[in-house]
């Protein structure tokens, strides 16, 4: 499988990546991490979000692979929310549920997981933000719908790189 990363952040420029990540046959091939940016610290903290949930398997294959550059902060929709685009939930309260040590499911978007995190959950400012692992590509018009995309975008207008990451 080829694994798709779009990097996007504050004064970086917009970039497409392929990394060869080999045979991902129900994901449990640990992802290989890639060092992304030479101004990034040697261990840092990461904060990990997604759209298809805190139980995905393709999120729990990038928590695993991510934990090798630095210590992982998960905070992800308690459910499946693909397709939400950049929504925020404004006439509700959000929940986060602890579901381990640095990991948090909330019942909103995963813009509203982000902005959560950088806002409320997270005791510092993560390095970079990942999104992702994406079940499906997000390219072209897709990526204005995309949970995946959205979330890493959240990021980037607080500051933080980020990015969002597709397996196709």
């Amino acid at each position: 499988g080829k694994l798709a990363i779009e990097v996007v952040g504050p004064r970086t420029r917009r970039c497409s990546n392929l990394f060869d990540l080999g045979e991902l046959s129900h994901l449990d091939v640990p992802v290989r991490a890639v060092s992304l940016y030479n101004a990034l610290p040697e261990l840092m903290d990461i904060l990990l979000t997604n759209d298809d949930g805190i139980d995905a398997p393709g999120f729990a294959a990038l928590e695993a692979g991510l934990s090798d550059l630095g210590t992982v902060w998960s905070v992800a929709p308690n459910r499946e929310r693909s397709g939400q685009s950049h929504a925020l939930t404004l006439h509700s309260p959000l929940r986060a549920v602890e579901r381990g040590e640095r990991r948090w499911a909330v019942d909103g978007t995963p813009a509203d997981c982000v902005y959560l995190a950088l806002c409320q959950l997270l005791p510092l400012t993560p390095a970079i933000v990942v999104s992702g692992i994406n079940l499906g590509a997000n390219v072209g018009a897709d990526v204005h719908y995309s949970g995946t995309v959205a979330a890493a975008r959240e990021a980037s207008l607080d500051g933080v790189r980020a990015l969002a990451v597709s397996l196709d």
